[in-house]
């Protein structure tokens, strides 16, 4: 049994079997492979010097699990699959103690599937609990369990994308933290309960919760959204997410929860869209895996792209900055390959997260000796460069992560370059001041919030 890739989960649409192994897509499992890669037994490719292969030795499967794109053309994927079979999946509201005290951890060894959403404003866990059930034989003895489905990313009246989308950005502009905490909350609650305004998060009907739910474990797991989603409503009030990813040692987990509330002790940042997703994986024998080698917890969130993303920061920038950069750090954080931007895909961190990379790149050398599949990833994986394809109309670099700051101006508007911890990230003149004092069309309250930011420790 599988826990089928979360990113699929997303319902896109467009992604390939090949894009997603490439990456390394994964679920949440620490009794089962998390990782559509780690059910590859045999692929077709085509190498650098296009000639058709197969591959089968177990040393060159685990290196074309996840790929990246450099090692060939897949052709062919053949995948170990199971019979169908049915699942219960219930959430509840848990205290976030649950992840400090080891409570997280226990239950994730004993629990088919087991995510989990974390709200800091509330101090609450969201906690999803699966376990699998029959395999189908085609009996109307199967239908017992039910045949509830995912709406995780349903489909929504536009009326209330652009609502949604309207509400964000205002409440960004206005520096309305409180309003972006309600945000969060509400996110928090459709989790777990019928919310007005977005499907519940898993129903039989499409209107009615279902919690437990029951049903085909696949449904469960992911869906698709097919017309009005939240990321494509047809007009410019769509939500586009901009995502950071990073995987760690489960062993880690405790700590870096206690340093990443020591940070919005420091900047309070709310997580309007999913909280911090959390995710377990078991060890993967992929040479690329973000679980290469060990049990792994993967700590993700996402953010609503502004209007004008090249102007103007997302919120809580300044605290992603430093969340990422002191797990990737203090941690040995390992960046999702699909995720974050690309500053942190630099050699230098590379070889600090990644132990395969020497192996990989051997690899690189293998099956593209003359570089046929080479770019500017490639050449920052073999050190060659650190390149990257930039978006031209990208004048603050650190906006969209291709920097870390190292002065004001790589960062948005009413934001100054300031070290939170150690590490260099955008600050909100907001940030160290009074939210109903602070006044960004006001000298004096920008000059004042401008001297406040100059004094804070590190």
């Amino acid at each position: 049994m599988y826990d089928f890739c979360t990113a699929c989960k997303i319902g896109l649409g467009g992604i390939t079997l090949g894009g997603a192994i490439a990456t390394g897509a994964h679920g949440s499992s620490l009794v089962h492979p998390s990782s559509i890669s780690d059910q590859i037994v045999r692929l077709q490719i085509i190498d650098g010097m296009g000639n058709l292969r197969e591959i089968s030795d177990p040393q060159d499967v685990n290196a074309f699990r996840v790929n990246l794109g450099l090692l060939g053309i897949i052709v062919k994927i053949t995948l170990a699959i199971v019979p169908l079979f049915k699942a219960t999946v219930q959430t509840t509201l848990e205290p976030e103690s649950i992840l400090m005290d080891g409570t997280a951890q226990r239950w994730a060894n004993n629990l088919d599937w087991m995510q989990m959403w974390w709200f800091p404003s509330t101090s609450n866990v969201v906690v999803l609990k699966g376990h699998y059930h029959i395999k189908l034989t085609g009996s109307k003895s199967d239908d017992y369990l039910g045949n509830a489905t995912s709406q995780f990313i349903p489909e929504l009246d536009p009326v209330i994308i652009t609502t949604g989308h309207d509400a964000y950005e205002t409440l960004e502009a206005n520096k309305n933290r409180p309003g972006l905490y309600a945000l969060e909350r509400f996110t928090e609650l459709s989790l777990h309960s019928e919310v007005i305004g977005k499907p519940p998060i898993f129903s039989e009907d499409g209107v009615n919760i279902k919690n437990p739910a029951n049903g085909i474990a696949w449904r469960l797991m992911s869906n698709r959204c097919h017309t009005y989603c939240p990321w494509n409503n047809g007009n410019t009030s769509s939500i586009l997410p901009e995502e950071f990813s990073v995987a760690l040692q489960i062993l880690n987990l405790p700590s870096a929860i206690k340093t990443i509330k020591e940070i919005l002790e420091i900047i309070p940042t709310a997580f309007t869209m999913v909280g911090i997703f959390i995710r377990f994986s078991k060890p993967s024998d992929s040479l690329m895996a973000i679980s290469n080698g060990h049990e792994t917890v993967t700590l993700e969130w996402a953010s609503p792209m502004r209007d004008n993303p090249y102007e103007d920061a997302k919120g809580g920038l300044g605290a992603y900055q430093a969340i990422l950069q002191s797990l990737i750090k203090n941690y040995k954080g390992r960046p999702h390959w699909g995720k974050n931007g690309l500053y942190y895909f630099r050699q230098s961190i590379l070889e600090e997260t990644t132990s395969n990379l020497d192996k990989f790149k051997s690899y690189m050398k293998k099956f593209d000796p003359d570089g046929t599949f080479m770019n500017n990833f490639g050449k920052r994986i073999t050190g060659s460069s650190n390149e990257m394809n930039i978006d031209p109309l990208v004048h603050h670099c650190a906006l969209q992560e291709y920097c870390i700051c190292s002065k004001n101006e790589d960062c948005g508007h009413f934001q100054s370059c300031n070290k939170v911890k150690g590490f260099s990230v955008c600050r909100d003149l907001a940030d160290v001041y009074s939210d109903s004092n602070y006044d960004p069309t006001n000298l004096t309250s920008i000059l004042y919030a401008i001297g406040a930011i100059l004094q804070v420790e590190d």
